[in-house]
């Protein structure tokens, strides 16, 4: 007879919910609970030809398959993680001890579960495709978000750079001009000192500097009075 699965449950804590198989393990499984520590991930241990395995999860439930030694270990656990996976707290318990049977039939055929395995790796492995190729839609739209924010903020840093050079240049041109200004005042300023300093303050010292002397008349010599003759006087004569 092939090895295969003969029993499994669902326990939480030390109480046993749902069970399924020969009952001649349910004894076996009481005592398997009590040794189990809080934390445990997932176990095996073999006792009188058959391995007893479980794995626990974080909310306090184990899952317990029991199996003849031979079994393969991996279609065991992959038996486990397909109960733990569809397993419903609360549910009819009827219910789940029946699926577990199916499951427990399904993966005692381990050519079986290795096609089944193979096809669950072949879908993951096309999630995880999709799931890459949509990181880095969403990875690439990241980075024309960021491109995108980058030009705008560049924009304006643009036009304050220019709003700025404007400014400067208007500020510059007025100090230039000031300058020119301040320049042209002192030259003013310095000339009308030379000026008022050579000519006085009401240029009296150059009023007539300019002025070119109009010709003076020469003096007429005064007319001389015309020579009277002289008498004649006649000789005395002695008596």
């Amino acid at each position: 007879e092939m090895p295969r699965i003969l029993f499994s449950a669902v326990a939480k804590g030390r109480s046993v919910l749902v069970k399924s198989g020969d009952s001649y393990f349910e004894r076996l499984i009481d005592a398997l609970l009590s040794k189990i520590e809080v934390g445990d991930d997932k176990k095996s241990y073999v006792h009188d030809m058959y391995s007893f395995n479980y794995i626990t999860t974080s909310q306090g439930y184990t899952f317990i398959a029991v199996c003849d030694e031979d079994f393969n270990s991996r279609a065991t656990f992959a038996f486990l993680e397909g109960v733990r996976e569809k397993y419903v707290p609360g549910k009819d318990d009827n219910h789940w001890a029946s699926e577990m049977e199916k499951q427990m039939d399904k993966y005692s055929n381990p050519e079986k579960v290795d096609r089944i395995e193979s096809i669950k790796k072949e879908l993951d492995g096309v999630k995880d495709v999709m799931k890459e190729n949509i990181e880095k839609v969403l990875e690439r739209g990241v980075v024309l978000e960021s491109l995108e924010a980058k030009t705008e903020q560049l924009d304006m840093d643009a036009s304050a750079f220019r709003g700025r050079a404007s400014a400067l240049y208007r500020s510059i041109w007025w100090k230039d001009l000031r300058f020119r200004i301040a320049i042209g005042v002192i030259i003013l300023i310095v000339i009308l000192i030379i000026v008022f300093g050579i000519c006085g303050i009401t240029f009296s010292k150059c009023g007539n500097s300019g002025d070119v002397p109009e010709p003076q008349p020469e003096p007429q010599p005064e007319p001389q009075p015309e020579p009277q003759p002289v008498p004649q006087v006649a000789p005395f004569s002695a008596t």
